[in-house]
């Protein structure tokens, strides 16, 4: 097993935190994992559910990621893609054994409290436990890669490589770290168990950096390497999409669309339920909208939402979710086809919303209420601009009395929300000539309105 590093330094800077708070974050995850490990290997019992297992693990997943803790990435990446439950199983023994050095080598008071160090087993290499300046660290670089070298053992190079990347988040100068990227890569071409961090690593620099044709031919060999190592589906995914990202921006096209179908068989390959993959679908779909190529975008929302139609509780679990949620994603279509004056496919994602919205609603009134009523506003307007104003007028008037209600009943929100129903009805009559209509309406905004500020 690899050595474990942490640094509080690194997480801070990058999430903004105080060192102080970085190093309860990764206490807090120490705990989690502990928390959720009866949970896990339950699941993992012979005919159990595995959507908790996946739900579970992908939470600890998130957290490594957060903290920047690669060995772990590696490890849950291994059980995410795995389909053996006996792979799974060792996986999770390697990943608890990471959790337990973790704990064990840093020092522990009244909660969890985590020092900078690195494992002891480097302490035979004489290495500093803490630094406080970049030079103390690229000082213990050189130390290890003298090392290393002599030895050519793999445990020494893994170490000097993570200071190396450990060093990279240091520098002020961007040139400086662009350096030490290139040496880093220059040295591990021939050293096969660093080399594919050594070219991500480069590759991102590339990137950061806007040299992009660099970068691409770069995250094409890591990908190779990655692929034949067989890293895991849940790595080879993200660094692809990355690819696909840097193709599109340099309008690459061609090179994004044959990509994609790469990125598909990968995330069919690691499948587990509908959700997890329409959200990969969907992740992707993102990066064409943001650049918008919105052709490519609609086919792959619409591929998402077919997936979570034919699955109605999951459906329902995912509209709980507040990313990727199932109603986002159909306002997020609805527009895509206004951009692009599909007109009649966006009145028919409106109506769609407004039924799935009633059945929230139905459950959940009171959590559900203020986009129950913004759905009547989407599906009202969608009418009124294709001048079918009597739908529209059905669709507000259900409004109102649900918002005079609301107003009759002292809600909270009852006076604004039922003033803007009574807006939205007296537009909508007055476009279907109905003059006396509309003018009862304003007439009772306005009694209303007068109540509140006498």
């Amino acid at each position: 097993m690899s050595t474990i590093i942490y640094s509080p330094k690194i997480v801070a800077n990058e999430l903004l935190l105080t060192e102080d708070e970085s190093i309860e974050l990764l206490g807090g995850f120490i705990e989690q994992a502990y928390g959720f490990k009866n949970e896990i290997y339950e699941s993992l019992a012979e005919n159990a559910e595995m959507e908790n297992f996946y739900s579970l693990t992908d939470k600890l997943y998130s957290g490594a990621k957060i903290l920047s803790i690669r060995n772990m990435q590696e490890s849950l990446e291994s059980i995410k893609s795995s389909t053996q439950r006996a792979q799974i199983m060792q996986s999770l023994e390697i990943f608890y054994a990471q959790i337990d050095e973790l704990k064990n080598n840093f020092v522990k008071e009244s909660d969890i409290k985590i020092e900078n160090k690195v494992e002891n087993k480097s302490n035979k290499h004489n290495l500093k436990e803490s630094y406080s300046t970049i030079e103390e660290v690229e000082e213990d670089v050189q130390k290890i890669l003298k090392i290393a070298r002599e030895s050519n053992d793999d445990s020494d190079w893994k170490l000097y490589a993570s200071l190396v990347l450990d060093t990279m988040h240091k520098y002020d100068n961007f040139d400086k770290a662009i350096a030490v990227s290139e040496e880093f890569f220059s040295i591990a071409k021939d050293v096969s168990v660093i080399y594919e961090s050594a070219v991500i690593n480069y590759a991102q620099m590339k990137k950061m950096n806007n040299e992009l044709d660099e970068a691409i031919v770069l995250y094409k060999e890591a990908l190779e390497l990655m692929t034949k190592r067989d890293a895991g589906a849940e790595a080879i995914i993200f660094e692809t999409k990355i690819l696909i990202t840097i193709y599109i921006h340099k309008g690459y096209i061609k090179e994004a669309e044959s990509l994609e179908e790469t990125y598909i068989q990968w995330c069919k390959r690691s499948f587990r339920t509908s959700i997890y993959y329409s959200k990969k679908l969907i992740d992707l779909a993102n990066v064409y909208k943001y650049n918008k190529y919105f052709s490519r975008a609609i086919k792959l929302y619409e591929e998402a939402i077919e997936i979570l139609r034919n699955d109605s509780e999951k459906i329902s679990h995912d509209m709980n979710a507040t990313t990727n949620s199932y109603t986002s994603l159909l306002r997020t279509l609805a527009d895509l086809y206004q951009s692009t004056d599909q007109n009649d496919k966006e009145l028919k994602i409106y109506i769609e919303l407004a039924q799935v919205v009633d059945i929230l609603y139905q459950e959940l009134p009171d959590e559900n209420l203020a986009i129950y009523l913004h759905s009547f506003i989407l599906l009202g307007n969608q009418y009124y601009m294709q001048t079918q104003f009597y739908k529209a007028i059905k669709v507000f008037e259900k409004r109102y009395s649900i918002t005079k209600e609301l107003y009759s009943t002292h809600h909270l929100k009852g006076k604004d929300t039922h003033l803007q129903s009574i807006s939205f009805l007296a537009k909508v009559y007055r476009g279907y000539q109905m003059p006396e209509e509309a003018a009862m309406l304003e007439q009772e905004a306005a009694e209303i309105s007068t109540n509140f500020t006498e």
